[in-house]
């Protein structure tokens, strides 16, 4: 919702995911590509939902390349407008569209959605292990709401779960943590600060 209200920024870019093609903001023309980078709300306004934002982008002059690397600045120099990673051609699955500038990238709509996944509606050979967070984190009540709890916590509680285990013992960042599964609380064993906690819908 904030990038419909602001439009994209560049300072944020890459740090969630990373950049395959350099710097810049990344767009696909394919909704399954931009799914792979779609999350859970986290317990807040779209719990168990995801979102994709519909852009217009002014694409222009594109460079287009097959391998991942660093292509901003030379591509930049070279007047061009934006890079097309073209991994379509080369591995048979999308091709990207990467910007350098936000003004290039206009969000217009947002779709807020569930997944549902069919796997004999997907060509085998593109069949993948599901990897997004929908309903497979363990979440924790903070002041501002819900929120997923570190991926390697998240695989430990899961792994406790499906064991049987009710309490996993954690060390996060600095602190140590009690997680009572049975009772749903997480217990900051440093502060003795105690927060809900929230299953998965799906382990």
């Amino acid at each position: 919702m904030s990038i419909l209200k602001t439009g994209s920024q560049l300072k944020h870019i890459g740090k969630s995911t990373g950049t395959m093609f350099g710097y810049g903001v990344y767009m696909a023309e394919c909704a399954s590509k931009s799914d792979e980078y779609a999350r859970d709300d986290g317990g807040g306004t779209f719990p168990g939902l995801q979102a994709i934002l519909v852009c217009r982008c002014l694409v222009g002059n594109a460079c287009v390349v097959h391998e991942s690397g660093d292509y901003t600045e030379n591509v930049k120099s070279d007047g061009y407008d934006c890079v097309s990673g073209d991994r379509e051609k080369k591995v048979g699955t999308f091709r990207e569209f990467i910007f350098f500038d936000e003004s290039q990238v206009v969000p217009e709509y947002v779709v807020i959605y569930k997944r549902q996944f069919n796997e004999l509606k997907v060509p085998a050979q593109m069949r993948r292990k599901a990897l997004g967070t929908t309903g497979r984190n363990w979440q924790v009540k903070l002041d501002k709401g819900w929120a997923n709890v570190a991926p390697e916590a998240n695989r430990k509680l899961i792994a406790a779960m499906k064991d049987g285990q009710t309490t996993v013992e954690l060390e996060i960042g600095n602190y140590e943590y009690s997680f009572d599964l049975a009772a749903l609380t997480q217990l900051n064993k440093s502060t003795g600060t105690s927060r809900p906690l929230r299953a998965p819908m799906v382990t």
